[in-house]
C-alpha cells in the first residue's frame, strides 16, 4: 500500500496502479480508494468507478469508517464528473453525508497525507454549511490549503476563519498560520510584521512566534533584533521548545569571554 501511495504521489500513477491492484487484493477499503485515485489520474475514472463501487457493496468497520465511506462517496463524484456524467457526480457528493461527515473525511485525508484531497472535502463541506455552522470547515480548509501549500489561498480563507473564531485559542492558532504563510511565502517582513503581536502572548503560538523573530531577523542580517527576541526568548521560556535555538542565537551575538561561556553552555 504506502509503496503505491509512494509512487502515485511521485507522479507516477501507472506504477501506482500496478502495485495498488496488488495490495487491493485483501478487500481493504482504504487500499480500494488509494487504488482508484491511482487509475483515475492515470486516465481511467471507469476504472475507478468500478473499484469504488465493488468497496462500497461491504461496509468498513473500525475508527474512521464513516468518514472513508465519505471520501470515497467524494471520488465517485470526481470520477462521474471526469467521464461527462454530471448529474450522478451531484449525487455522489451529496451521498457523501452532511458538513460534518465531509469535514471529517477532510481531517481523515489530512491525516493520510492526502493534503489535495482534503482541500476538496473541505471546499465541499463549506459549500454545505450554513453560514452559522460553518466555522469547523472554514478552519479545516486553511490547514488543508496550507499543507497543500497553496498559502495565497490559505490566506484568503484565514481571513474568513478569522472573523468568526470560536475561542481565542482558535484565534491564536489562525493568527499563527496566517504568519507562516508569509514565512513560508518568503516574505519576511511579512511574516516579522504578523508575529511580533503574536510574540506577546504567552500562548504555545506566543512561543513559537518569539522563535520565529530570532531566525527571520537573523535570515535578514538584523544582528541586534536576533539578540533582543533571543533575550526575550531566554527570560520567558527558559526551557522551551526552541531554548537552544535562542541560546545559539545569545552566542552569536556575545563576544569575548561572554560569547566562550555562553557557546560553551549551548554545547
Amino acid at each position: 500500500l504506502q509503496a503505491g501511495i509512494e509512487r502515485l504521489r511521485g507522479g507516477d500513477p501507472r506504477g501506482a496502479v500496478q502495485r495498488l491492484a496488488l495490495a487491493a487484493r485483501d478487500g481493504n477499503h482504504e487500499t480500494a480508494y488509494w487504488l482508484a485515485q491511482a487509475q483515475k489520474q492515470a486516465g481511467d475514472p471507469r476504472a475507478a468507478l468500478a473499484t469504488l463501487d465493488a468497496a462500497l457493496r461491504t461496509q468498513p468497520d473500525g475508527d474512521g469508517a464513516a468518514g472513508l465511506v465519505s471520501r470515497i462517496h467524494v471520488l465517485r463524484g470526481d470520477c462521474l464528473a471526469a467521464d461527462g456524467r454530471a448529474a450522478e457526480a451531484q449525487a455522489a457528493y451529496e451521498r457523501s453525508g452532511s458538513q460534518q461527515a465531509l469535514s471529517a473525511a477532510a481531517v481523515a485525508a489530512l491525516n493520510q497525507g492526502d493534503a489535495e484531497a482534503a482541500v476538496q472535502l473541505a471546499q465541499k463541506a463549506l459549500q454545505s454549511s450554513p453560514p452559522e455552522r460553518a466555522q469547523g470547515a472554514r478552519v479545516v480548509l486553511v490547514e488543508a490549503l496550507f499543507a497543500a501549500r497553496r498559502y495565497a489561498e490559505c490566506e484568503r480563507a484565514l481571513e474568513a476563519a478569522l472573523r468568526q473564531p470560536t475561542d481565542a485559542a482558535e484565534a491564536a492558532r489562525l493568527a499563527s498560520r496566517r504568519a507562516w504563510c508569509r514565512y513560508l511565502a518568503g516574505d519576511l517582513d511579512g511574516a516579522r510584521e504578523r508575529f511580533t503581536p503574536l510574540a506577546a502572548t504567552s500562548t504555545s503560538e506566543g512561543e513559537e512566534a518569539l522563535a520565529l523573530l530570532v531566525r527571520i531577523a537573523q535570515e535578514q542580517g538584523q544582528g541586534e533584533a536576533a539578540l533582543a527576541a533571543a533575550q526575550r526568548y531566554a527570560e520567558g521560556f527558559p526551557r522551551g521548545r526552541f531554548a537552544d535555538q535562542a541560546e545559539l542565537a545569545l552566542a552569536r551575538g556575545a563576544s569575548g569571554a561572554q560569547g566562550r561561556a555562553r557557546f560553551e553552555e549551548w554545547l
